[in-house]
């Protein structure tokens, strides 16, 4: 009977203590539950107010040399933390890779602030050569300033040298532009790329491009085409902005992907090179273009082809490409049949365009392509060598000797 009485007790307490133990691992469990969606809740606000997170710090003093201080902040705009992390906002359409402690490879990021162009000289004065120019909001990489502060010294793209320190914006002036500037280009990759209304080969085409313009991208497209023997292919375009020269207004065309290399990257300065003759063109053609430019103004002389002496049309293109190793005769149709034929739109600095000469028919004039669509050439004993239109008349050929 007692031990009957013992067993029911023994029952009942077991079954008390059972309950008590699962309440028990239910708060527990409720507890970390609790504390594990908090902690997830912290770590997604956090990448919700990063942005919010970098522009308190940018208020509260930050600048660009002291981009290090927030890399704990992963995911602030434009801010890489380390080799790994990669950056895309909403204008950018490809991932890239950035060097720890650097504003999309800037280590010490400036934007030009001008109306118009900012000079960028040789040296640290007035009085130097320009080498360059900024246009409003462009980005440098400001790598030292002057002892008085009136100068810094720069890179933007292909330019070096000097600029006047009161037109760049520097530290959190400069990182508040950051989000706005930076886009994804499209660098071209091969001499001449055609532009077209369309993702297709068979789409009007707008216009040409040449090796190493960059190209702000709107888009990229993957399409599907036939080609030639009417098979479907599947094919990438990518989608860019285009000045349209009648409205002149930037409307959007098409390029292959294959032909140009895509990169996030900011508005960067021009060398006085790549404004004169765009940055397509190499050292040889700049090099060529200057030569025949030392003899503007200079004698015409029938038959002649001693530069500084006397030339004439042939004979002053014939002396100056001699100079660069290339020998061509004495004689306009003669040097038209020596190169590669190609289209007036595709010329470059340093290509010959050849005319007729009144009361021929035939080829009987040359000038050299010195870009911005003039040429240089001897005209005639009254004239001597001039800078004309290349549309003075309508070209008979042009050819290109230096690919």
């Amino acid at each position: 009977m007692n031990m009957k009485h013992i067993t029911k007790r023994d029952k009942q307490l077991a079954i008390v203590l059972t309950f008590a133990l699962v309440l028990t691992i239910a708060v527990r469990v409720g507890f970390d539950k609790k504390a594990t969606t908090d902690t997830t809740a912290t770590e997604s606000a956090l990448r919700a107010g990063a942005v919010t997170e970098f522009e308190s710090l940018q208020t509260a003093g930050l600048t660009a040399g002291s981009i290090s201080d927030i890399n704990d902040y992963s995911n602030a705009t434009a801010i890489v933390s380390n080799e790994e992390k990669t950056k895309v906002t909403s204008q950018l359409l490809i991932d890239q890779k950035y060097e720890e402690g650097t504003v999309y490879g800037y280590k010490n990021l400036g934007f030009s602030e001008v109306e118009g162009n900012l000079n960028v000289r040789e040296e640290a004065s007035e009085d130097a050569s320009v080498v360059g120019k900024l246009t409003n909001h462009n980005a440098v990489e400001i790598k030292s300033t002057s002892k008085d502060g009136k100068w810094l010294e720069i890179t933007s793209g292909n330019v070096e040298g000097y600029v006047s320190a009161k037109y760049i914006l520097t530290g959190d002036r400069a990182l508040a532009l950051v989000d706005d500037l930076i886009a994804t280009y499209a660098t071209v990759k091969v001499d001449t790329l055609k532009v077209r209304e369309k993702p297709s080969t068979d789409s009007n085409i707008l216009s040409k491009v040449h090796d190493a313009d960059d190209l702000r991208v709107i888009s990229i497209q993957t399409v599907e085409n036939k080609d030639k023997d009417g098979k479907t292919v599947t094919e990438e375009w990518v989608e860019i902005e285009h000045d349209d020269e009648e409205t002149e207004e930037i409307e959007t065309a098409f390029v292959f992907k294959n032909h140009v290399e895509l990169a996030n990257k900011f508005p960067t300065g021009k060398t006085i090179k790549e404004l004169h003759y765009g940055s397509e063109v190499d050292d040889t053609r700049v090099a060529l273009c200057e030569m025949a430019l030392k003899y503007y103004g200079g004698r015409y002389v029938w038959g002649g082809s001693t530069l500084g002496s006397g030339v004439d049309c042939s004979g002053f293109t014939m002396a100056i490409y001699r100079q660069f190793g290339i020998k061509l005769e004495h004689h306009a149709a003669t040097q038209a049949t020596q190169g590669r034929r190609i289209k007036a739109s595709e010329a470059k600095p340093g290509d010959l365009f050849f005319y007729k000469r009144p009361g021929h028919s035939g080829i009987g004039h040359v000038g050299i392509y010195i870009g911005g669509g003039q040429i240089i050439h001897a005209a005639s004993s009254r004239q001597g060598i001039i800078i004309s239109s290349a549309y003075y008349q309508t070209p008979l050929a042009v050819c290109s000797y230096l690919d």
